[in-house]
């Protein structure tokens, strides 16, 4: 299940990696919904082992989802630089 934590936490890494996508690809950057990208990247993430592991890593240890954001980033960050290969 994808949380309202999950969402901002991926919503936040957009945020930060758009800047250098938008100089980089102009035209795709002006086309892409980034609340659409953000939830695609968000249901996407599931699937990944590297994040998978560090969100049950974070609940396991009773930390919020904030002391993933490392995983979460390098996710998001490959998640939008694939999209313009």
């Amino acid at each position: 299940m994808i949380t309202a934590n999950l969402k901002d936490e991926v919503q936040r890494a957009i945020e930060s990696e758009w800047p250098g996508f938008e100089q980089n690809h102009p035209r795709l950057a002006a086309i892409i919904d980034q609340n659409l990208l953000a939830e695609q990247a968000a249901a996407s993430i599931v699937d990944d082992p590297e994040c998978q592991q560090a969100l049950q890593d974070s609940s396991a240890t009773g930390l919020p989802l904030e002391a993933a954001p490392e995983a979460i980033a390098r996710f998001v960050r490959t998640h939008i630089h694939t999209l313009a290969a």
